[in-house]
């Protein structure tokens, strides 16, 4: 659940607080251990193991049992405007006694515009079936485009491993694997769509939580442009901000009563923040730029937006006069530090060459190996690395995390003897020297 323990930092020599931001958040609470049974002669899938509840868009809350339907779809055409859509390809789809098996995400949005008994989502990396993860307390789709349907209709989701589909498959001559080759293949309104020889039950049940008070804790290290006049480069740059920023939080606890410590993600993450602020205090380091730095809660809905991902301008608004105050320079996120398997840190950037080498540089300079992460992979699950809009303008981001740290992420083994020391040293060593840059060169 979203921890609302304040983080303390120090009061700065210019007896400026840290300020605590109260935000209002909403999601999905399960009461038991979601259920899935299929009816075959082996055992029982396992929680956590071969199924999971599934972190989609909407609450997925409800119980269904019937005979599983394999579903998936090519692009979509689709006519109408804005007294309605309508989508041909599934126009009078239907399998209100039946539950739906799908490939993926996109899948699985198109299964709630159909009359269902529940929704099975086959995962695209099996690693996800072991985490805890936030879900949504959002209504169902009340759309119907076209389908021939009742909409708003609540329905169980479920994730399930591949092993798990390709058991549902049995008897049917195809695998998962062989099913998304067809699936890259598909054309305009073409749809994989057959009965399996499976049927199954599913039973998801939960609390709908609205309003759940969270903190934000921020603060401000003002530039040097206070200590000094005329037209110094003090002077010119204390208006520039660079944003630091941490998530402190973790989902809600999960039914199977086992702990999610979170000691990597993001307690890590967290601490070499406050370490950083320290090492800025206790050398007597005054930047020429200004930084805000921000412990932040990520998790749940904000306003029906996912929290995860802040808007940094967002923040400036904690006090009256800091949006105006202030342009963006940078945004550095740091998350999961102290543990990974591989073998330095990873930096994954908006596009921003000037800033990945600038870390690139502080990670040498501190004896520490890092690779930049293919920005063709989806890095979601460790930061959203699009441009930071403040007033309209563009600042560019940076993420730091070390390689590997999303293996414990959200599961009970993100426990602190994991964290290792050297990591958490090279890493902060690296925060440290990139940041006291970042805040005093005009040219980095």
């Amino acid at each position: 659940r979203p921890n609302t323990s304040p983080i303390n930092f120090k009061r700065w020599d210019c007896n400026r607080p840290a300020i605590k931001v109260a935000a209002l958040r909403a999601y999905q609470q399960l009461n038991a251990i979601p259920q899935f049974s299929i009816d075959d002669d082996r055992a029982a899938p396992v929680y956590h193991r071969d199924y999971t509840a599934y972190p989609g868009r909407n609450r997925n809350l409800g119980a269904a049992a019937g005979n599983i339907h394999v579903f998936s779809a090519g692009p979509l055409s689709h006519s109408g405007g804005s007294f309605g859509v309508t989508i041909p390809a599934l126009k009078n789809k239907a399998w209100p006694d039946e539950i739906l098996m799908v490939l993926n995400d996109r899948d699985a949005l198109l299964a709630e515009k159909i009359s269902r008994q529940g929704v099975l989502v086959v995962a695209e990396d099996d690693t996800e079936i072991t985490r805890n993860h936030t879900l949504s307390n959002r209504d169902p789709i009340d759309v119907s485009f076209g389908t021939g349907r009742k909409s708003g209709q609540d329905a169980p989701v479920l994730w399930i491993t591949q092993a798990t589909a390709d058991r549902i498959l049995d008897g049917t001559h195809q695998s998962i694997a062989e099913l998304r080759r067809i699936a890259d293949g598909l054309v305009e309104n073409q749809l994989i769509n057959f009965p399996t020889q499976n049927s199954a039950t599913m039973a998801v049940t939960g609390t709908i939580v609205n309003k759940f008070y969270v903190n934000h804790v921020i603060a401000l290290l003002p530039g040097a442009a206070a200590n000094v006049g005329g037209d110094s480069v003090a002077a010119q740059m204390d208006n520039q901000l660079v944003v630091v920023m941490a998530p402190y939080d973790s989902p809600p606890p999960d039914p199977d009563g086992l702990l999610r410590p979170a000691a990597n993600d993001n307690a890590s993450g967290a601490a070499l923040m406050l370490e950083a602020i320290r090492a800025m205090q206790e050398s007597g380091y005054r930047p020429n730029r200004s930084f805000l730095f921000v412990a932040y809660s990520a998790q749940g809905l904000e306003g029906g937006e996912d929290a995860s991902h802040p808007d940094p301008g967002d923040f400036l608004k904690a006090r009256i006069g800091f949006a105006n105050a202030f342009n963006i320079e940078a945004v550095v996120e740091i998350r999961g530090l102290g543990a990974g398997a591989g073998e330095g840190l990873a930096l994954s950037t908006g596009g921003s060459q000037r800033l990945a080498d600038l870390f690139e540089r502080a990670a040498k300079n501190a004896g520490v190996s890092v690779a930049r992460v293919d920005e063709g992979v989806d890095f979601n699950r460790v930061f959203e690395t699009g441009s930071v809009r403040d007033s309209g303008q563009e600042a560019p981001r940076i993420a730091l995390s070390w390689q590997g740290w999303e293996e414990t992420s959200f599961t009970p083994e993100d426990t602190p003897d994991k964290l290792s020391e050297d990591k958490l040293e090279k890493a902060g060593r690296t925060l440290s020297l990139a940041l006291m840059i970042l805040g005093r060169e005009k040219e980095y």
